[in-house]
């Protein structure tokens, strides 16, 4: 098998990276009679991810990104070239978009539960909201084109299908994200998550996202100032970059310091895999207010350290976190708030939420290898 993997959207280290670079390196194990070229705006992700350790029969090819018309024209022009070029079999995109008129059976995973989310659109101003629906017309045209549609859990297939009733059950393949349990034994540990040494005896609650305005940052910040409006201390991890949305760092910045918080929410920033792993270890409660997600790998990453759970109560988050985790409405401040006090003062309950979580984790975990062998058969039986 000759496979063209088409990761032109690929622009961030992430779960998007982590599941791609996995797949890469399980091509030499797994498929080392299979040839695969990737194409991609952002080779040195790969090569950083990949610690230089890229497979003999995996080739990476850099091919620029520019703008919103660069990517339509290199979604259709470009990488049914490069198909062609490489006398590929089969085309795999990774990350929502690929070419309208594939000139081999093409293969595309839906990743970006964002633009099916009706909630979040009727949340956006009129211009996102009209741009949400032009990109969702065109993953929906992706999607028509391809062989198989790829998705990590049922409930983003609900979602697209919710959108298009037309797209049926044989249209898709589920193939959840590979989790990380094995690399959470090589974590180093943080010497220090507070501002003082008043603030380092407390509890820590942990939120690992990236910073969009559907990941809840605000909400959660004043949930936690009603928490301790209730006599309850913790100190608070987020990974929040300004980089990944400026129009809301200054008013998040600003909720913390008015709501006299800054001494106890310690911004990592963004943090590489391993510092992720040593955050894990050092939290007590794991929280994850975001709304639309596909998967949702932290909460993947916290069942898989037995940490309990307060999760927004969408469908994702109760097919990835199971009984290992207490819901709240979405947006609800005040609810968000209770469960937070609930598990910050009652032993019980985490330990239940804990060995649920655990016990869920292990019926539904799946490895690496599992994830890429699944990858390289669907390709496989379309050649």
């Amino acid at each position: 098998m000759r496979a063209l993997i088409y990761a032109l959207a690929l622009n961030k280290v992430g779960g998007g990276s982590r599941t791609l670079c996995n797949l890469l390196r399980h091509a030499g194990t797994i498929a080392p009679n299979d040839f695969f070229r990737v194409l991609t705006a952002s080779p040195a992700i790969v090569q950083t991810e990949m610690a230089g350790a890229v497979p003999p029969n995996v080739e990476i090819i850099s091919c620029p990104r520019e703008n919103a018309f660069g990517r339509v024209w290199a979604d259709n022009v470009t990488l049914p070239r490069a198909a062609r070029a490489c006398d590929a079999d089969v085309i795999y995109s990774p990350f929502v978009y690929s070419s309208l008129r594939p000139p081999v059976p093409q293969v595309v995973a839906q990743s970006n539960a964002l633009q099916y989310s009706h909630y979040y659109e009727t949340r956006c101003s009129p211009w996102e909201a009209a741009k949400l629906r032009v990109r969702r017309l065109l993953a929906y045209r992706t999607m028509l084109a391809s062989k198989a549609v790829v998705v990590n859990t049922r409930a983003t297939q609900r979602l697209i299908q919710e959108c298009f009733p037309n797209l049926g059950n044989e249209k898709f393949v589920l193939i959840p994200h590979p989790d990380d349990s094995d690399d959470y034994a090589n974590g180093k540990r943080f010497s220090s998550v507070g501002q003082d040494s008043a603030a380092e005896a407390l509890p820590v609650v942990l939120y690992i996202s990236h910073f969009a305005p559907y990941k809840g940052h605000l909400e959660l910040i004043r949930a936690m100032r009603a928490v301790f409006a209730d006599g309850i201390r913790f100190n608070l991890l987020v990974t929040v970059a300004e980089g990944d949305w400026p129009a809301g760092y200054e008013p998040l910045m600003r909720e913390i310091v008015l709501a006299g918080l800054r001494r106890y929410v310690v911004n990592l920033g963004r943090i590489s895999q391993r510092d992720a792993i040593a955050a894990y270890g050092r939290a007590s409660v794991f929280v994850f207010p975001s709304y639309v997600e596909s998967f949702g790998l932290p909460l993947r990453d916290a069942l898989a350290n037995a940490l309990p759970i307060v999760a927004a109560d969408t469908e994702v988050n109760r097919e990835i976190a199971g009984g290992g985790a207490l819901y709240y409405p979405v947006g609800d401040t005040s609810a968000l708030a209770a469960h937070l006090s609930h598990l910050l003062t009652n032993s019980s309950t985490k330990e239940r939420l804990s060995t649920q979580g655990k016990l869920h984790y292990a019926s539904t975990r799946t490895t690496k290898s599992d994830n890429a062998a699944a990858v390289f058969s669907l390709l496989r039986s379309l050649c």
